[in-house]
């Protein structure tokens, strides 16, 4: 058992460092590490069931900062595992993983906590120059994390197995029906969250929207992502003033002469910064090597700063090359770059490339003082770059590359993770090397070519189009609430369900889903305590028969 105990553990350690030094490339969700977990056990087709049992049932459960509901790596390693090793149903083995999700993810969170002290280290490091010293606290910290994190795994696993199977041998169907109830509930929590990250009276219709389509039409995800997708991009080139100036293609990305010089006029004059010398550019070969290194972004996030050391790292080489010569604005720059920072990892390469270019226009202006400037157009970048980024990449490509995935290992198909994998990095990767490009393309003059047609707002609104659509297909097909209430009226039965049917397919569950949504943003209530309430009554309301799975 220890052996075994060991490899899973291990299994763990690469789903959280996949997350920090892969680019959160999805690697630690439970389609892989719970198929994974089949493979070391010896089980490989309960391990594709698996995967695709949890996958699908922690569809919307993603995180914001340090909120995390529930660590879905250590909850699928250890419900799978448990599943194997007991020969238990399913269900049960969900049910498990539930608790085990949420403990792992306290464990994490203190991680996080403890890794905000190892970043005053680094301050110091950073305000002497010594970027090297930087780097490995950032790349140590992850590398940390990820096996305190995945020590939950080891020690459940090592002391768990045999307790639990004697508990669940004697767990009577009730019981087990409780359980399943829970499993059907629990997804409502996730897209809860995706609905208050897009929330927008204006358009909460599409959600409507996708839940008929998936309902009443019976069309797959993908069909309601294709309609979504077409409806918005209509939306994006219909919701344009046409007394707003037109960007030509030209004024967006320039004729083949650097942007930032171009209009270097127009730029925030700090102290009448004039460009003195053309020595040092940022070449092809510096942006490639930016695009290589933002993957580690996330290794040290920490709750003080996040990532702010992973944005350092991404730039670290450029800013020696650009700025070698002069130790105090090396120094500067060095210091600018572990302040405070977080935006959807997938579309950091964006604020890269812009910080890139105004890190080249700094060097190559006479007194160096364009600091604040950069620090502000960072700040700035944040919050619009994050709704767009959480929306296309967590609210649609995520669910999609899901919805097959999942799937796929449902049948026992062991290319589902693969599937899953590649649906999501293509859009990942691609969106990382040319975000890069064109950031540094456009430089800090983004926010005000963005704004003069109203683009951001509209690229925005059609983000919210899409993801909301997908959401409410979703909740069709993934949140289960059934009444089991029956009511004898003569020779008559009234069956609750069935009159709720007969008012609209799937109400409970959109419902439900709503009403968390709701406490959540207006209650202010923590996704722990909704966990722990949907817990009790899925056991007790599936137990006396109200709910039934």
């Amino acid at each position: 058992m220890i052996l075994k105990a060991l490899l899973l553990t291990l299994v763990g350690i690469f789903g959280n460092c996949s997350h920090k030094f892969l680019g959160d490339g999805m690697f630690n969700r439970p389609l892989v590490v719970a198929t994974l977990t089949g493979l070391v056990l010896g089980d490989f087709q309960t391990g594709l069931i698996m995967a695709g049992t949890l996958e699908l049932t922690w569809m919307g459960v993603m995180y914001l900062g340090l909120s995390m509901p529930s660590d879905v790596t250590g909850g699928a390693i250890i419900g799978t595992a448990f599943a194997i090793l007991s020969g238990s149903d399913v269900s049960v083995a969900l049910a498990l993983s539930i608790p085990a999700g949420i403990l792992c993810a306290y464990v994490t969170t203190a991680c996080d906590v403890l890794a905000s002290f190892v970043v005053h280290k680094a301050d110091k490091y950073a305000a002497m120059g010594q970027i090297e010293k930087v780097n490995m606290i950032h790349v140590g910290t992850g590398i940390g994390q990820a096996i305190l994190s995945s020590s939950v795994i080891f020690i459940a696993i090592t002391l768990g197995t045999e307790k639990m199977s004697w508990l669940v041998e004697r767990l009577p169907e009730s019981v087990m029906n409780g359980l399943n109830v829970v499993s059907g509930l629990l997804p409502a929590l996730g897209f809860a969250m995706l609905i208050n990250i897009m929330w927008d009276s204006r358009f909460i219709a599409f959600l409507f929207i996708g839940f008929v389509m998936a309902v009443y039409l019976e069309m797959p995800i993908m069909a309601v992502a294709v309609l979504a997708i077409s409806t918005a991009i209509v939306y994006y080139f219909l919701s344009a003033d046409k007394q707003e100036k037109e960007l030509s293609e030209e004024e967006l990305f320039g004729d083949g002469t650097d942007m930032i010089l171009e209009n270097a006029e127009e730029l925030p004059d700090e102290s009448n910064n004039s460009i003195v010398s053309s020595e040092k550019h940022v070449t092809t070969k510096d942006l490639r090597t930016i695009f290589w290194r933002s993957f580690f972004h996330e290794a040290s996030f920490n709750a003080e700063r996040m990532q702010a050391l992973g944005y350092e790292f991404a730039l670290s080489k450029l800013l020696k090359k650009l700025y070698g010569d002069d130790e105090r604005a090396f120094c500067e720059a060095c210091q600018r770059h572990v302040e405070f920072f977080n935006v959807t990892v997938q579309i950091n390469n964006f604020p890269l490339g812009i910080v890139a270019a105004m890190e080249e226009k700094n060097a190559n202006s006479k007194e160096k003082n364009l600091g604040a400037t950069i620090s502000a157009v960072k700040s700035s970048l944040m919050g619009p770059m994050s709704a767009i980024g959480d929306t296309f990449f967590w609210g649609c490509f995520r669910i999609i590359a899901a919805s097959v995935g999942g799937a796929l290992c449902l049948s026992g198909n062991p290319f589902g993770p693969i599937v899953f994998l590649v649906l999501f990095n293509i859009p990942n990767i691609l969106v990382r090397w040319f975000g890069l490009k064109l950031g540094y393309k456009l430089g800090e003059n983004f926010m005000d070519i963005m704004g003069e047609g109203g683009v951001f707002q509209r690229l925005t609104e059609a983000a919210y189009i899409i993801g909301l659509t997908v959401v409410g297909a979703m909740i069709a097909d993934y949140v289960w609430m059934s009444f089991g209430l029956e009511f004898a009226i003569g020779e008559s039965v009234i069956v609750i369900q069935e009159i709720l049917d007969e008012i609209f397919l799937g109400l409970p569950g959109l419902i439900g889903t709503l009403l968390i949504a709701w406490l959540m943003r207006k209650k202010n209530v923590k996704p722990v305590l909704i966990i722990l309430v949907i817990l009790v009554i899925g056991i007790v309301f599936g137990i006396s028969g109200i709910l039934v799975a």
